[in-house]
């Protein structure tokens, strides 16, 4: 910096006398510069703590917001968008492990403590629900000699696992369950694998689809209706041996 650079002259020149006309500019030019980087310092610092302290208000503000509630134990928040209200949010609660929906007084309190932080001009609405329900249909193939209960109990931990960090639109992909399944140790292959679902807890499965979008923002792993959707065969059963 120039102020710096020239700072060790500054008292000489700053007793220099008039007559000096050189000395006496690179005085004025020292504390001109010093002067401006006072200002540029106090704008960045200025900015900066400015910056860090804007609040987003993307998905992950909401999550970290409705998370922190100390009245509620949420453990599941989804997001949709009401294409009939233009902008407006709408937040998919639940709460607890396994997840359940809050009840109407917990419901409010998520509600007041996120419209309290909000701006005026974003327009939510929180909503509960009873879980959509899923099984996943698909043939395993596993080791020889492995034992096919220990990699089932595995196969359920690891589709319940997913199931709970799901990202902000609570979407399931029948491939993620194939990689998350692959992983195992002792499973070969799946060839073969699908997802059903039944929202909201009521009505009938749908079957056969790759892809999953929760209406109510979560999923429960619903293994004892469909207990023997996911087969597991090693190569012995397979070919015949």
């Amino acid at each position: 910096m120039l102020s710096e650079l020239v700072g060790s002259e500054i008292e000489d020149v700053a007793s220099a006398p008039v007559s000096d006309p050189i000395r006496v500019l690179i005085y004025a030019v020292a504390v001109v510069a010093h002067t401006l980087e006072k200002i540029f310092d106090n704008f960045i610092t200025t900015t900066t703590q400015a910056v860090r302290e804007v609040r987003p208000y993307n998905s992950a503000w909401f999550r970290e917001r409705i998370f922190s509630i100390p009245t509620v134990n949420v453990t599941r928040v989804a997001f949709r968008r009401n294409s009939m209200v233009g902008a407006s949010l709408i937040l998919l609660v639940a709460k607890n492990e396994p997840p359940e929906p809050l009840s109407g007084s917990e419901l409010s309190d998520v509600a007041d403590a996120v419209r309290n932080d909000l701006p005026p001009g974003i327009s939510f609405s929180a909503s509960t629900s009873q879980p959509d329900q899923l099984a996943v249909s698909g043939l395993i193939v596993v080791r020889r000699g492995t034992d096919t209960e220990e990699i089932k109990e595995r196969a359920i931990e690891r589709i319940e696992g997913l199931l709970a960090n799901l990202d902000t639109q609570a979407k399931v992909y029948s491939g993620d369950i194939i990689t998350e399944l692959s992983s195992i140790e002792g499973v070969e292959a799946i060839p073969t694998a699908s997802l059903q679902v039944r929202y909201l807890s009521s009505g009938n499965y749908v079957p056969g689809l790759d892809i999953v979008s929760s209406h109510a923002g979560y999923f429960i792993y619903d293994k004892e209706t469909f207990d023997n959707l996911l087969v597991f065969n090693t190569i012995d059963d397979i070919v015949g041996v």
